[in-house]
């Protein structure tokens, strides 16, 4: 325990540096399928990782539920994220004779960010109106660290309600490594998020978490909304005429997506927020390499936009992860 706690310890010792977290929480779900609230998080214009959150998340009706889909144990390459919660560590997790940890659900895999009823400085816990979560992340070497932007955890909700998430100040807020406090940590768009059992309006809802952090982070870019978004469609549109058919992907399509091929993620941070180009990002994912270049728009890609190349307007799918726009009448 000692080794784990002290590695902790060392990535939260620090000073000052300039960096801006955002902490976003949105409603996860479609029509049905429950309260549930993502929250997830963005380092912005900043290379260094965060250590460390300490959150309370509160609810302005009835009780949270629940939380989940939080990482557990080390950050790895193959599986990263923040899975050291000093909240629960003592209480829930035994550590070997040679230092290591066996399990990480701890005993009756009780083992979670969430601070308990009594816990000092802590809102009163699962069952009530707040919870106060506390994670942290260790990794060995660059590769295994936190991904800058991904999905922290997942909150379920008794009813209806208004979610605001706030900085915990006593159990130290969001710690950068090795540099102390950001500069700045905006909880804009993690306050007062409606969730409802209707999706809180939301109109980009994959079943994927990180996939709809990646969509957070990119500004929620409405054209990722569109049904045939991820089969080409980049503008939504129809194109063409009646004697030379219509298209749904087709060079207006290709003309966006050649205006920002090329266009390379420098130190961790996207220059593709903001730039209409984002609606080419058909994958809804980075590709590349440290070598040859990180990029939004690229190959992959290509070929879906491709794949669907002169198809009829109604012979390419509407089976994207859109919900509220329909592009059906042409537009959105």
């Amino acid at each position: 325990m000692k080794k784990y706690m002290l590695m902790l310890a060392i990535a939260l010792i620090a000073s000052p540096a300039m960096a801006q977290v955002d902490i976003i929480a949105v409603d996860a779900d479609g029509a049905g399928a429950g309260l549930v609230a993502n929250i997830s998080y963005n380092v912005a214009g900043e290379p260094n990782n965060v250590a460390a959150f300490a959150l309370d998340i509160v609810v302005d009706a009835g009780t949270i539920v629940s939380i989940g889909d939080f990482h557990t144990g080390v950050s790895t390459a193959g599986d990263a994220g923040y899975g050291i919660f000093p909240a629960s560590f003592d209480r829930y997790i035994t550590v070997n004779g040679n230092g290591d940890v066996d399990d990480w659900a701890g005993a009756g895999g009780a083992y979670s960010p969430a601070a308990e009823l009594g816990d000092k400085g802590a809102q009163d816990g699962i069952g009530t109106a707040g919870v106060t979560v506390e994670l942290g992340a260790l990794y060995k070497g660059e590769p295994n660290a936190p991904l800058p932007s991904d999905l922290l955890l997942t909150v379920t909700c008794s009813e209806k309600c208004n979610l605001s998430v706030t900085l915990n100040e006593i159990r130290g807020n969001v710690v950068l490594e090795g540099a102390g406090a950001p500069s700045s940590v905006d909880l804009s768009q993690a306050t007062a998020v409606l969730i409802d059992d209707g999706g809180g309006g939301e109109c980009f809802t994959p079943a994927d978490p990180e996939e709809l952090a990646q969509w957070v982070a990119m500004g929620k870019p409405e054209c990722w909304c569109v049904k045939t978004h991820c089969h080409g469609d980049a503008d939504g549109l129809i194109e063409g005429s009646s004697k030379k058919g219509f298209f749904r992907v087709h060079f207006l399509d290709l003309n966006l997506l050649l205006s920002v091929w090329d266009i390379e993620e420098k130190d961790g941070v996207s220059t593709m927020v903001g730039n209409p180009g984002i609606c080419a990002d058909f994958d809804h994912a980075q590709e590349g390499s440290s070598k040859k270049g990180i990029f939004r728009v690229h190959f992959e890609d290509l070929n879906i936009l491709l794949a669907s190349w002169n198809l009829e307007k109604d012979d390419v799918a509407s089976d994207c992860d859109g919900t509220s726009i329909d592009p059906a009448a042409g537009t959105w």
